[in-house]
């Protein structure tokens, strides 16, 4: 059985696994010809099995978080293709407390993980009543928040992330101003984040974000209107609010990186 599996590993897919920590997705075996392959190298040893659609050659490297990068390689997006299939790596960015786990600032946590997506067509009313247009899913599928533009991100560990600025915008209404306060700390003494950057780029996703929903203007900036309704938790960071968030978000920030 391991003659015949290692036989079917053809050089194609090899280099598959090889842009992919070990890693191969049914698809991409089922569309080399060889669909039967995953199962028979996970019979003779020569593979493990990660997911139910993924597998990882045992001679390739380890992912720092093999669930979550299994989950990215299968997660679908536009065109029927895969997100690790796309040659901009513009789609299929972890965001929210998956984002979390891959910069290090949260202990690894499931079975659900989150997914941006960027939705290509205009939202439906159904969809903005559920809020946020993120999908309902079953409990071990990723979950996908589909979104009118794509949030500003970057690489982290082969993954397209979130930046620490929109993770942070992300995750408002989760979590209250001492959470998110400490989150940008630890972006600045653990990834040596420049903390004037991390101010001005929290103030920018609020601003665009607010200008995109219609809901922001210029002379609205020095406004520190503060939504009183829910005084333990930060003021909503769009409109009006946008500084007062950041400068609260954004307090006391160590100045060394």
């Amino acid at each position: 059985m391991t003659d015949t599996a290692a036989a079917q590993l053809t050089p194609a897919l090899c280099e598959v696994a090889e842009l992919q920590y070990g890693m191969i997705t049914h698809v991409q075996a089922a569309a080399a010809g060889v669909e039967d392959l995953p199962a028979a190298l996970v019979r003779s040893g020569l593979a493990e099995t990660i997911t139910d659609d993924v597998i990882r050659l045992k001679a390739g490297a380890h992912h720092p978080h093999p669930e979550v990068y299994a989950a990215w390689l299968t997660l679908p997006v536009a065109g029927g293709v895969t997100a690790a299939e796309r040659d901009t790596q513009a789609d299929g960015i972890a965001s929210h407390s998956t984002a979390l786990v891959l910069w290090g600032l949260t202990a690894p946590y499931g079975p659900v993980w989150e997914f941006s997506v960027w939705n290509r067509y205009p939202m439906t009313d159904e969809e903005r009543e559920l809020g946020g247009n993120s999908t309902l899913v079953e409990p071990d599928e990723p979950r996908i928040h589909w979104r009118a533009r794509l949030p500003t991100w970057t690489t982290v560990d082969g993954i397209p992330t979130t930046t620490p600025a929109q993770t942070l915008f992300d995750l408002a209404n989760r979590l209250d101003t001492d959470q998110l306060q400490d989150l940008a700390a630890r972006f600045v003494t653990e990834h040596h984040f420049n903390p004037v950057h991390l101010r001005e780029d929290l103030l920018k996703r609020c601003l665009d974000q607010a200008d995109a929903d219609g809901e922001f203007s210029e002379e609205d900036q020095g406004d520190r209107t503060i939504d009183r309704r829910r005084p333990w938790n930060v003021p909503g960071p769009r409109g009006h609010n946008a500084l007062e968030w950041t400068n609260r978000v954004a307090a006391d920030l160590p100045e060394r990186w």
